[in-house]
């Protein structure tokens, strides 16, 4: 009669460490995977706006100090851009211009446009600029009136770039601009 006891108490220990494992592994797998994704998600997004701003405030910061002056930033991509480009919007004869990135992981698509106060292109002389707009184009509102700048593997892909920024008399328009030029080297 002892024996029985013990074998049944036994059995609904094992019975209970193993529901209790049952539960507990799932629930830790799930947690952990969760709050990796949100720290990679908010670390990306934190790149991804030091980036832009980054660039976009450089920009200005060349521009205002005159024709011919430059400066040369490093700047961490985030990983997972689809795309990334300068554009230039002309609507009723006003123009726009905006730096912008597309993030894609397979499940989520995010887009990021940060606008510029003075005028921005981009150029390679290495090729590592396209003038055409990227595929899918991420701006709804071009219609042929956009001018794009967008940047090409290896610029785009993750890990620390080197930019120069300079400011050229840009003779098409006879406007000062700002160029950001990807340093590969």
């Amino acid at each position: 009669m002892v024996n029985r006891k013990g074998q049944v108490s036994i059995e609904y220990l094992i019975l209970t460490g193993f529901i209790v494992l049952a539960i507990i592994i799932p629930s830790i797998i799930f947690l952990y995977s969760v709050t990796n994704n949100s720290v990679h998600g908010k670390i990306t997004h934190q790149k991804t706006v030091d980036l832009g701003q980054g660039l976009v405030n450089d920009a200005k910061q060349v521009y205002y100090l005159g024709l011919y002056s430059n400066k040369v930033v490093e700047y961490d991509v985030p990983r997972n851009v689809q795309n990334m480009y300068v554009v230039e919007i002309t609507k009723d004869s006003n123009k726009y211009y905006y730096f912008g990135l597309v993030l894609a992981d397979g499940k989520t698509t995010a887009k990021f446009t940060f606008q510029s106060d003075i005028p921005i292109i981009a150029q390679s002389d290495k090729g590592h600029v396209s003038n055409l707009a990227p595929d899918p184009n991420p701006i709804d509102e071009c219609s042929g009136n956009c001018k794009f700048y967008t940047f090409v593997e290896p610029i785009k892909n993750a890990g620390k770039k080197k930019f120069k920024i300079e400011t050229i008399l840009d003779e098409d328009d006879n406007e000062i601009k700002s160029v950001i030029i990807p340093v590969v080297d």
